[in-house]
């Protein structure tokens, strides 16, 4: 299998904690870091392809 739920998905991670904030380590191979780490590069500047309004705001 080497679908991207695969890569992403099916490897081993472990919990752990620095002060309040949780912190998700995950088991990747060395060749698979960079590619890791481009992925959530990316995720952090994604947006949406349309803004959304709140119809309701409390």
């Amino acid at each position: 299998m080497h679908s991207l739920r695969y890569k992403l998905f099916a490897k081993a991670a472990y919990m752990t904690t620095e002060g309040r904030k949780p912190i998700l380590n995950l088991a990747v191979a060395m060749q698979q870091r960079a590619w890791m780490q481009g992925l959530w590069d990316v995720a952090k500047t994604f947006e949406l392809p349309a803004s959304v309004t709140p119809l309701y705001s409390p």
